[in-house]
């Protein structure tokens, strides 16, 4: 079936300025409350449906909508109503998205992930530095979340450094010490962050 946002939602969404609520900018990364910082702090285009959505909230709310009208692809993991399942809500809500008719796919990842009742505990857990892993001296963040026995299979949230392959080994000890790594989210088994 072939789906198009309808004008009324992308006119909705423009006469209440969605753009321009807080969790709307928070969403997508606009985190100072400055009008003089009118900019994103995330840096992956991957992240951004509107060619410049890192400055343009406005911009990426509307590509946004349009992308959720999107075909399928044969990764429906791929569709903006998976990658972005927050906007995906928040939108929903603000907009009644839900009434008009709009593509299903079938979020497995993002099912799978949510889907995980056997949760006993959280563990937040600060990963601090050491010498042979200047990368992570500043630290990161990771959350465990218990619910095996063996505590080597929990599945991790984990914020930390992108690691480029095969950097030179001074610059990797001086950009780990000094803070010089972009940093993202991984979603991985415990016994992966261990060591």
């Amino acid at each position: 079936n072939e789906f198009s946002p309808p004008k009324s939602i992308l006119k909705k969404a423009t006469s209440n300025q969605l753009h321009k609520k807080q969790t709307w900018r928070q969403l997508i990364g606009f985190y100072s409350n400055s009008s003089l910082v009118n900019k994103s702090d995330i840096k992956s285009s991957r992240f951004f449906l509107a060619s410049n959505g890192h400055k343009n909230p406005k911009a990426e709310l509307l590509a946004t909508i349009t992308g959720f009208y999107a075909p399928i692809p044969s990764n429906q993991n791929q569709h903006p109503q998976c990658r972005f399942p927050a906007r995906y809500q928040w939108l929903k809500k603000n907009i009644n998205l839900h009434t008009y008719p709009h593509p299903k796919p079938n979020c497995h990842d993002y099912n799978n992930w949510i889907n995980n009742t056997e949760v006993q505990s959280i563990s937040l857990l600060f990963v601090n530095g050491y010498l042979s892993n200047p990368s992570s001296f500043h630290g990161h963040l990771l959350i465990r979340f218990n619910n095996s026995p063996a505590e080597f299979l929990n599945n991790t949230t984990n914020y930390g450094a992108i690691m480029p392959q095969n950097e030179n080994p001074i610059l990797y000890i001086g950009k780990g010490i000094l803070g010089g790594y972009d940093a993202t989210y991984s979603d991985q088994q415990f016994y992966r962050y261990n060591h």
